[in-house]
């Protein structure tokens, strides 16, 4: 197994370092994975969803007016493939 750790010392800015932990979810080995986030419904959707919709495809599902899941998909041919990266690749994020 191989261990990836983001620190936003390492980034300019929180949504960079978002959008960077996403793009290496979204690869082939990855799809249709499911990823579990503490406190996704209450709290940390409020700041995912904004930055993940600037640069995936997102799909959230609602119930009683939250988000208990999303689906998160690269864009297609956004993604180089020389990179091991593939378009139409997607995870789950549930609460």
């Amino acid at each position: 197994l191989n261990f990836v750790s983001f620190y936003l010392t390492d980034y300019a800015s929180s949504e960079a370092m978002i959008t960077d932990c996403f793009k290496n979810l979204l690869v082939k080995n990855y799809h249709g994975k499911i990823v579990y986030a503490h406190n996704l419904a209450r709290f940390d959707s409020t700041f995912l969803l904004k930055t993940l919709s600037l640069n995936f495809v997102v799909k959230p599902i609602m119930k009683n007016n939250t988000i208990i899941s999303m689906s998160i998909s690269s864009i297609p041919n956004s993604l180089s493939k020389s990179s091991k990266k593939l378009s139409n690749i997607t995870v789950y994020l549930y609460d």
